[in-house]
């Protein structure tokens, strides 16, 4: 069987639709469908990582040369908690429990090469670390994105169900209810930042 072989048009269109889908599904994330990440880590992943023969659209598109908005904030190596550099924390919409938010446009701004953007450290603790390349893959490869394994890794598991150990309370009318649970959304908010840099890139562009 013969086969066709893509052209620059094709693959135009193909960014321009993974693009579209970043967008929208951000703005689905933003309205508090936090399901909607599955779909960026998932569009991410197909516009930006080169692995083997599968090459991202951003490599098609000849966009890897470009500088990419880096908002993490700098590792510190001398801090004893953890270092979460594209996210902070606050209370959710309803003043019920607290969870985390990316920074979106409240962090320093600098623009970098796209490998050194793809392997900055943007979480670390004592025991973990991970890039950004490293939480949008193991969303969409292994974590219900494009695949889902039946075993994840430790440290990411420990990650994405627990954060960085933060827990909270429930309140209602201001009462406390319940027993504390782990503010366990640091990674989608991680994400939704890194979503955030790679739009605000392409305007740049």
């Amino acid at each position: 069987m013969s086969n066709y072989k893509k052209n620059k048009d094709d693959f135009s269109k193909e960014f321009q639709m993974n693009v579209q889908m970043l967008q929208l599904s951000s703005d689905n994330y933003d309205q508090g469908n936090e399901f909607a990440i599955i779909d960026i880590a998932t569009r991410l992943r197909v516009l930006l990582n080169d692995n083997g023969r599968n090459i991202s659209l951003f490599e098609h598109m000849g966009l890897k040369n470009k500088l990419f908005l880096n908002t993490a904030f700098e590792i510190d190596e001398n801090n004893l908690l953890s270092d979460n550099c594209l996210v902070s924390m606050g209370p959710d919409e309803n003043f019920e429990f607290f969870k985390y938010y990316p920074l979106f446009d409240s962090s320093p701004k600098s623009y970098i090469p796209f490998d050194d953007w793809w392997n900055q450290i943007v979480y670390r603790d004592t025991e973990k670390r991970f890039t950004r390349a490293d939480i949008i893959l193991f969303i969409a490869d292994k974590d219900g994105g494009a695949h889902s394994d039946p075993k994840l890794p430790m440290n990411y598991y420990d990650f994405s169900r627990k954060g960085d150990g933060s827990t909270t309370f429930y309140h209602i009318n201001g009462q406390q209810v319940g027993d504390s649970k782990n503010i366990d959304n640091l990674h989608y908010a991680s994400v939704r930042q890194i979503a955030y840099e790679v739009l605000e890139t392409l305007k740049n562009m």
